[in-house]
């Protein structure tokens, strides 16, 4: 991973701290991990970066990140801090479910 693509990546995972949710384009996160696809291994390192951001379990904070993928958009939306798959949205998993 890139220098800058490491400090974009890290600015986004602060506003899911400070706001609750953050928008990634699947691009960038295609461009960030060198990947032709979002493997486990993609999601994990997410995961790991996060818990760094707020120094929060891995384990603990997995269950609490929900990946939502939008009909008519190119990228993720995370939410964090309890919002239900029932809100309305397409698909939504925890990040949990992403990292088994």
């Amino acid at each position: 991973m890139e220098k800058h693509h490491r400090v974009r990546l890290n600015l986004a995972l602060e506003e899911l701290a400070d706001t609750g949710f953050v928008e990634i384009k699947l691009q960038e996160l295609y461009r960030t991990f060198d990947a032709e696809r979002l493997t486990k291994g993609v999601w994990r390192q997410l995961l790991e970066r996060f818990s760094g951001v707020l120094d929060e379990n891995e384990e603990d904070l997995a269950s609490k990140i929900r990946v939502v993928f939008p009909r008519q958009k190119d990228g993720i939306i995370l939410l964090y801090r309890g919002l239900h798959d029932s809100d309305g949205y397409v698909s939504a998993k925890t990040l949990e479910n992403m990292t088994e």
